[in-house]
């Protein structure tokens, strides 16, 4: 797996610090979806020809990558040894992507920042052909960044540490996310996780654990 994956990292991270030198924009993801293209490659696809599954995530991270390279956060995030970590995710599939070397794209947006520490990313997959570009897959994702053990407020990371516009990074702190449908999906979605919590407790407790 790291074989694979370990250069395509690299290669993301390496695409989003050229975009950084021609377009040195640190709201980008924030105030403008950051956008990432690919193509539906060899270890991507299932035997139909279709981009599996799992391969969504895999894209949807390399996405990240880029993002945090072109906009400065992963310079501000390596600086101070602040790692990011994934603490939940939701896909939505809604067609597939095809054949094998199709080109398709992924938007990136930080959605939002909740009190809990939460950062919330919200990614759309799509074909970049102008009328061809419905949305194909969403993918949500709750995330923390944290420093050594501690999990750190996100406003911290972005204004203070990023430099990033402290009007803009105010604009994606709940309840004040200005997107109502985006705010009622994460709303929703820490509901799922509540649930979730719950059932794992349960099971806990039945094992004895």
């Amino acid at each position: 797996m790291g074989l694979i994956h370990t250069p395509r990292v690299l290669f993301s991270l390496v695409k989003g610090l050229v975009k950084r030198q021609t377009s040195p924009e640190r709201n980008v993801g924030l105030t403008d979806a950051h956008i990432y293209t690919a193509r539906a490659g060899l270890f991507d696809v299932d035997y139909l020809g279709h981009l599996n599954n799992a391969a969504y995530l895999s894209h949807a991270e390399l996405a990240r990558w880029e993002m945090t390279s072109h906009n400065g956060l992963l310079a501000a995030m390596m600086k101070n040894n602040i790692a990011f970590l994934v603490a939940g995710s939701a896909v939505r599939y809604r067609r597939e992507i095809r054949p094998i070397f199709c080109r398709f794209q992924i938007e990136t947006t930080v959605a939002g920042l909740d009190d809990n520490n939460n950062i919330w990313i919200m990614q759309n997959f799509r074909y970049p052909t102008p009328g061809q570009d419905r949305i194909l897959a969403q993918v949500l994702i709750r995330g923390m960044a944290v420093q050594g053990r501690t999990v750190i407020n996100p406003r911290h990371l972005f204004v203070d540490l990023c430099e990033m516009d402290e009007t803009v990074v105010d604009k994606l702190i709940m309840p004040n996310v200005s997107d109502e449908a985006i705010e009622s999906l994460l709303e929703k979605y820490a509901d799922l996780e509540d649930q979730f919590r719950e059932v794992a407790a349960l099971d806990d407790e039945k094992r004895g654990a």
